[in-house]
């Protein structure tokens, strides 16, 4: 009998022990998950592998040849929301040039072809990677009308061996805005064309303006099989969302042109 109370005894001591130990490696892993993996991360992952997953598959579905096997994959990307509720414009002008990179880097840095291709036209699907919310505090406001986020300021800053200027004008380039700011130099439409595109041109703002809205930073990327074309980035108020249907190149006397955006395929916030 006393052998088997203190054997007893040992049963209870291991099951209370093992029950100790996954409630303090539950603890943990609770703890890393939320220390390290935050929605925002977890969200940005699922995108990137979204794309990912994309660009390897085949342009033609192996079935269907008139489908592209891209489409049986959706893409699973939320826009993140960035709020500034703070009175420092260095730290805005930052938020906004690492929104860009980190939306730039999701995508592949314009390596990769997630959206399958259109030989009838050109159409152009975006993402909405962040939207940048200013607080309706009216100090808050006051503040960034006195002291203005400049986005030319933001992309001169250092950026790992450069700056997010040149990181971000690197082959594919991701911002095509010329010299003057105020126009894309967009090249190339497709591969073997003969004639140059007409460059219509986008305004890149060059400052946050207080009441024109949010800031959206967007991926457009031209649904064409050409491997010149490559995934752009776009940044605009919501003030001035009408400027993604306005024609950013054409073709051939306006026959064949592309559009900032022609479809939204992000989860929007």
């Amino acid at each position: 009998m006393k052998i088997k109370n203190k054997r007893g005894q040992i049963d209870w001591y291991l099951i209370i022990s093992l029950i100790l130990g996954l409630i303090i490696l539950a603890i943990a892993v609770f703890w890393i998950f939320q220390e390290y993996f935050t929605e925002e991360s977890m969200n940005w992952e699922t995108c990137r592998q979204a794309v990912l997953l994309r660009s390897k598959m085949p342009e033609k579905d192996l079935i269907v040849a008139t489908l592209s096997a891209k489409d049986a994959f959706s893409l699973k990307c939320n826009t993140e929301v960035i709020n500034i509720d703070y009175k420092d414009t260095d730290r805005a002008e930052l938020e906004f040039a690492n929104a860009l990179v980190k939306c730039w880097k999701m995508i592949g840095e314009g390596k990769e072809k997630f959206v399958a291709s259109n030989s009838l036209d050109v159409e152009t699907h975006c993402i909405v990677c962040a939207r940048i919310h200013l607080s309706e505090d009216k100090g808050i406001r006051d503040y960034y009308k006195a002291n203005k986020i400049s986005f030319r300021n933001a992309l001169t800053r250092q950026f790992e061996t450069s700056s997010y200027w040149q990181y971000l004008r690197q082959d594919p380039v991701a911002l095509p805005a010329s010299k003057d700011w105020q126009s894309v130099n967009f090249k190339v439409i497709g591969e073997g064309d003969t004639d140059n595109p007409k460059n219509i041109g986008y305004s890149f703002p060059e400052n946050f303006l207080v009441d024109n809205g949010d800031l959206l930073i967007v991926v457009s990327a031209p649904a064409r099989s050409e491997e010149k074309i490559s995934p752009l980035l776009l940044y605009l108020q919501t003030k001035q969302f009408s400027e993604l249907s306005k024609p950013l190149a054409s073709k051939y006397g306006g026959i064949i042109e592309l559009n900032p955006c022609d479809y939204i395929v992000s989860i929007p916030a």
